[in-house]
């Protein structure tokens, strides 16, 4: 049974080498040891102010490691050769930049990065062959390498940032995208594969690509501006929860209140005439009488 206790640092400052050397660490424990700030090991509990670890069953490498609220990523971390899961909160990296060392973490499946700002990212983010899910929020990104080769990657959350465009995204079922700068709804290699889409909060001018998501189930395009819905958007026969709230529509199609799956739609604070709501409530309630309407 591996017992919670606190690992004490033995190193005064943060390792600010220009070169990594992981071959001087004995074991994950030397590497905890050699952080600039104490770190608890094996929580029993979640713990949501202080920095975490909690090592494999066999109590050989850290597994799962949360940094929150310290003064800087010590670079040491990237010598965690095992980890499968590296949660970043409040915390920068040194001198902004997410270091080519992240390579190093071959088995690393999760990698969360909260409201730390971030000037570069490594090309080498692509390597993590592991990796199934990308969390990146309110990093200050504009910019995200190409991810092509991240086949087991599911879930890409970008939100609170500063992109207007990404490329080179493999097929995932979830992207999270809302509060960015896209003008129009970015395109994937392959979009069938898209389950879940939120928007929110974009500048949007275009949305005709939203149908090449032939099976998405969900999707908010709250608050981005829009003045028209595509007449085609028919074609996603799957979508079940469709959020419009807060736009500049002043009808929509006819074709949408006739979507087969969906179960929920919301067209609060838009630009429609009392008669309009009226008559798309009747519509609705009509063709969709098990289905939810916010107006």
């Amino acid at each position: 049974m591996l017992h919670p206790h606190i690992v004490r640092s033995n190193s005064l400052k943060a390792n600010s080498s220009s070169v990594l050397d992981c071959g001087k660490f004995k074991n994950d424990y030397d590497i905890l040891r050699q952080f600039p700030f104490p770190i608890i090991l094996n929580p029993i509990e979640p713990i949501f102010n202080q920095s975490t670890a909690t090592m494999h069953e066999n109590d050989t490498f850290v597994k799962i490691i949360y940094i929150r609220e310290e003064k800087v990523v010590p670079s040491s971390v990237f010598c965690l050769l095992k980890l499968h899961r590296l949660h970043i909160e409040t915390t920068p990296f040194q001198n902004g930049i997410v270091p080519d060392s992240l390579a190093n973490l071959k088995q690393l499946q999760y990698f969360w990065v909260y409201d730390s700002a971030i000037v570069k990212i490594t090309e080498r983010l692509e390597q993590l062959l592991n990796l199934s899910m990308l969390i990146m929020r309110n990093c200050s990104l504009s910019y995200l390498p190409k991810l092509n080769k991240l086949e087991n990657l599911w879930n890409i959350d970008i939100a609170r940032n500063q992109f207007s465009k990404l490329e080179g995204i493999p097929a995932v079922f979830m992207m999270q995208l809302q509060e960015n700068r896209f003008n129009e709804i970015p395109t994937l290699e392959k979009p069938e594969q898209l389950m879940h889409l939120e928007m929110s909060n974009n500048p949007l001018q275009n949305v005709q690509s939203i149908n090449s998501y032939i099976n998405l189930e969900s999707i908010s395009l709250r608050s981005t501006n829009l003045t028209s819905i595509p007449s085609d958007i028919n074609k996603l026969q799957k979508l079940q929860t469709l959020d419009l709230s807060n736009n500049k529509l002043s009808e929509i199609p006819d074709s949408l209140i006739k979507m087969p799956a969906l179960e929920m739609l919301n067209i609060t604070n838009n630009m429609f005439a009392t008669k309009y709501i009226q008559a798309i409530e009747k519509k609705f309630k009509t063709s969709r009488p098990n289905a939810e309407i916010i107006t």
